[in-house]
């Protein structure tokens, strides 16, 4: 009798114990609102302040340049709306990586994900800094008589294409550095198990945020443009403090704190959607164990946020900030456009993959030229 009650209290302690605590995941508490914060302020980083320098340096016009903004916010949109299919279909945070890693397997998905590492998101958040540091050293400029300015700059502008380069290679250079201030709009991809409603709102989200990034891009540049001369603008390291100083006088130290508040975002945004990626690349042990660890409380990747400054800091050595923009476009453009044919692979292997956005196929084609 003493045996068979031994038994029953050990057979009722492996009851108690149940099944096995599951790892701990990162909370979906990313509604709409919150998916369309952060990709505009992912996007209004920097680059609103620095490419227009190194458009207007290539196409030589304003006409050309804003062609060159309202592309590269029209690029984007049809790239954000190839990202929606895939994000939609497959519900794995880390964006590209986790597209790569489906896809092509193993091999594919650590050598994108270490494009990621090494240069795409590091280099995005060390010419952000760059930027940054530009505006908040930038010297007063001399005062200039506002209206007489303006009004030289509006009559420069009735033959807006005046002088135009249309040479292809410094088109290409300039599509870089305006796409530079277009980054930004894939980042929700990187956090889709976060979002609580990634089928409904990740398209709404990337396109809406697009749309708006483009209009304020574009009528910004027209801002600038109807105020700082070409000529001017070439020889500025920060062109929206000769902008504000011409229309603010003496209120334009006002800017550069402006400035520095946009660029703090852009890294904030980089920097949240960069840690996931190195999270789920830990997780899926293609990175240090430690990277994937979460916060106790906050179930935050602490160390892939630290180790994202990290590598970022390495990057504040290259001193040409339009340089490394350009290095950064072309590796980071050739690693979107192959995340951009794995639509096109899986309308072949996934033929019957539910898809809540589906993509015409020819929209694919300019993302690949």
């Amino acid at each position: 009798m003493a045996d068979t009650n031994k038994e029953k209290e050990m057979h009722d302690a492996v009851d108690v114990k149940g099944p096995a605590e599951e790892p701990a995941k990162m909370r979906k508490t990313i509604g709409l609102v919150n998916s369309i914060t952060i990709i505009i302020g992912s996007m209004i980083g920097s680059g609103i302040f620095v490419s227009p320098t190194g458009i207007a340096e290539n196409v030589r016009s304003f006409g050309a340049s804003i062609v060159i903004w309202i592309g590269c916010g029209l690029f984007s949109m049809l790239g954000a709306y190839c990202y929606a299919e895939l994000g939609t279909m497959i519900h794995r945070s880390g964006g590209d990586y986790a597209y790569h890693l489906e896809a092509f397997g193993p091999f594919m998905g650590f050598l994108r994900l270490w494009i990621e590492v090494m240069v795409a998101r590091p280099a995005t958040m060390a010419v952000i800094g760059m930027t940054f540091a530009k505006y908040i050293l930038q010297p007063v400029f001399p005062d200039c008589e506002q209206s007489e300015t303006v009004l030289r700059r509006i009559e420069e502008l009735r033959d807006p294409f005046y002088g135009s380069n249309w040479n292809p290679g410094d088109i290409a250079k300039a599509f870089y550095s305006g796409l530079f201030a277009y980054a930004g709009w894939n980042y929700l991809n990187c956090m889709i198990e976060e979002m609580s409603n990634p089928r409904r709102d990740l398209p709404i989200a990337i396109i809406f945020s697009c749309l708006c990034v483009t209009i304020v891009y574009t009528l910004a540049n027209v801002a600038y443009l109807t105020v700082v001369s070409l000529s001017e603008m070439l020889t500025t390291p920060a062109v929206a403090v000769t902008f504000a100083n011409r229309i603010y006088g003496p209120m334009w130290w006002i800017m550069p704190l402006f400035v520095a508040f946009s660029t703090f975002g852009g890294v904030n945004g980089s920097m949240l959607t960069a840690s996931r990626v190195f999270f789920v690349a830990s997780r899926e042990n293609q990175m240090p164990q430690m990277v994937s660890f979460l916060h106790v409380d906050r179930l935050t990747p602490i160390p892939a946020v630290i180790f994202t400054c990290v590598v970022s800091l390495a990057y504040l050595l290259v001193t040409d900030i339009y340089a490394l923009i350009t290095y950064l476009g072309f590796v980071q453009w050739f690693a979107i456009g192959l995340t951009v044919a794995i639509v096109l692979i899986f309308r072949v292997t996934r033929r019957n993959t539910p898809r809540p956005v589906r993509v015409l196929v020819h929209y694919t084609v300019p993302m690949h030229v």
